[in-house]
């Protein structure tokens, strides 16, 4: 039973704490209730992400796989930019320094 309350507590945390409903309490209550909606789209694309993937038992795997999907994307971008242009340095300052 653990195990299972276990993925709705880390879905819980990244609504709360990746998405900033924790922050929500010194908004507008027209601010709350936009991103009201865009926390309830984002809870649907989940759920049918859910409904559609065998590997994902619950919402935190669905948060997982989605997630080393972006990963791998960009992973693959980088690299056919290597390939394509040879410039490492383009590559470094694109994608990993500008983020830093």
């Amino acid at each position: 039973m653990y195990h299972e309350r276990w993925g709705c507590e880390v879905a819980n945390w990244y609504i709360a704490e990746k998405l900033g409903w924790a922050d929500c309490r010194l908004w507008h209550v027209e601010s709350v209730e936009k991103y009201l909606v865009v926390l309830w789209l984002a809870l649907a694309y989940l759920e049918v992400r859910k409904a559609n993937t065998y590997a994902a038992h619950n919402l935190a795997d669905v948060i997982r796989l989605h997630r080393q999907e972006h990963a791998r994307a960009l992973l693959e971008e980088a690299c056919h930019l290597v390939l394509r242009t040879g410039d490492l340095q383009q590559v470094f300052t694109r994608y990993f320094l500008a983020a830093a």
